[in-house]
């Protein structure tokens, strides 16, 4: 397959298991939908991992950044189910879908010299997220207060934080060790660190039997989107399978709004629009 379909079947998958999340999220919670995605995640990738081991000497040095990846995936997609469990998707996503912008800007400060045109990108990303954000969903025509608006938007906005952290570290977890040894060993960090979650909230995890068979589509779809990824990153062409993978989250908010009548006014369409159309910038440019 071309790098396009690569970054393309990466995007669907993590847009469809980002839908059922925000369905399971809201049912049995985020975090107990999160463990059903890591357990299965974890059994996948681990088989991927002995029919093909990675080939790393495990430096002590850099054991750190395998440590704060693993957390750092927790917190980070925990908190884009909360957000897409709370809704609205077509406000939280967009948010969310601005950590690249973060990612470049860390860069810039590390001494990197973005080009005009990433300049541009960021800005128009940064303008299209508060575009969504001011003219999304009216919490009073949806029997909602303002402040659970807000929380959601706040959620998204932390989240995005998170992301970028995940990025950042995880770029230089992949350098020291390999992607695919950085994404194995980080896997059962990130478990550890949601069961704890558990306990500090002194609560058992909930997986209904009725959930399971959706559970596992969920999870599925995002260790498949784990694997496009990769794949796309081994292609002649990685900025291609960059481009069209980072727009997972247009993926969710369509599949929101043409399945579940999320309500997306136009001028949140257009904020939508420049926000992705913005991160696939970055994403080619990178």
């Amino acid at each position: 397959m071309n790098a396009a379909v690569w970054g393309t079947l990466c995007s669907l998958s993590f847009g469809l298991a980002d839908l059922i999340a925000s369905r399971s999220g809201r049912a049995i919670g985020p975090k107990c939908s999160l463990l059903a995605t890591f357990l299965v995640g974890t059994a996948g990738i681990t088989l991927w991992m002995v029919l093909d081991p990675p080939a790393t000497d495990w430096p002590r040095d850099q054991l750190w950044l395998l440590g704060v990846h693993g957390i750092a995936t927790t917190v980070s997609i925990l908190l884009l189910y909360w957000g897409f469990a709370r809704g609205p998707i077509g406000v939280v996503a967009p948010i969310i879908a601005v950590h690249p912008v973060l990612v470049v800007g860390w860069l810039w400060l590390q001494g990197a010299e973005p080009g005009a045109l990433q300049w541009a990108a960021m800005a128009t990303a940064i303008a299209g997220a508060v575009v969504v954000a001011v003219v999304g969903e009216n919490p009073v025509e949806a029997g909602r207060d303002r402040r659970f608006f807000m929380r959601s938007v706040a959620i998204a906005v932390a989240c995005c934080l998170a992301y970028t952290v995940w990025v950042v570290i995880g770029q230089s977890a992949a350098r020291a060790y390999g992607a695919d040894a950085a994404l194995w060993a980080t896997r059962p960090i990130s478990l550890v660190a949601l069961l704890l979650l558990f306990v500090i909230a002194r609560e058992r995890p909930r997986l209904p039997i009725r959930w399971w068979p959706l559970l596992v589509v969920q999870a599925t779809l995002d260790s498949a989107g784990v694997f496009f990824f990769y794949g796309g990153g081994r292609t002649d062409d990685p900025a291609i399978a960059a481009v069209t993978s980072s727009v997972f989250g247009a993926v969710t908010t369509f599949l929101a709004w043409a399945v579940f009548r999320e309500r997306v006014v136009a001028l949140q369409w257009l904020g939508i629009v420049i926000v992705f159309g913005s991160v696939a910038v970055l994403a080619g440019q990178g």
